[in-house]
């Protein structure tokens, strides 16, 4: 898939935290929206009074907003929960996350696909050895 499918794939989910996120759609999303709320900053620092609030307000919201939804589908990529971000909370565990956020993804089905049925998919950490 190029950049442009990415984008559409990843804005067309931007309130659905469920699911996944390969990699590139995670990177090309948290890219665009850099570049979103760079824009939204700029039109604020160029407009006055409640204009420019309103810009930053409206910049920060979507881009947090759709990165956070973004970050839990790619946790979910990696078989994990996207409650690991509310822990970046805690300076060191933002290390953590973002190792979590760049690993390669499951091959197969994960405890969080929305298409997979939990009695013939058991997470991982509840199958036999």
């Amino acid at each position: 898939m190029d950049m442009l499918s990415h984008l559409s794939t990843a804005y067309s989910k931007i309130f659905m935290p469920s699911g996944r996120a390969c990699r590139a759609e995670f990177w090309t999303i948290y890219a665009a929206n850099l570049v979103i709320l760079l824009i939204c900053l700029q039109l604020a620092m160029l407009a006055s009074g409640t204009a420019s609030i309103v810009f930053s307000i409206i910049g920060i919201a979507a881009v947090t907003l759709g990165n956070l939804t973004a970050a839990a589908r790619r946790l979910h990529d990696t078989n994990r929960t996207g409650w690991w971000i509310a822990s970046t909370i805690l300076p060191f565990m933002a290390f953590v996350v973002i190792f979590f956020l760049m690993q390669r993804g499951v091959s197969g089905p994960t405890r969080f696909d929305a298409h997979a049925d939990p009695y013939t998919h058991p997470p991982q950490d509840l199958r036999p050895a």
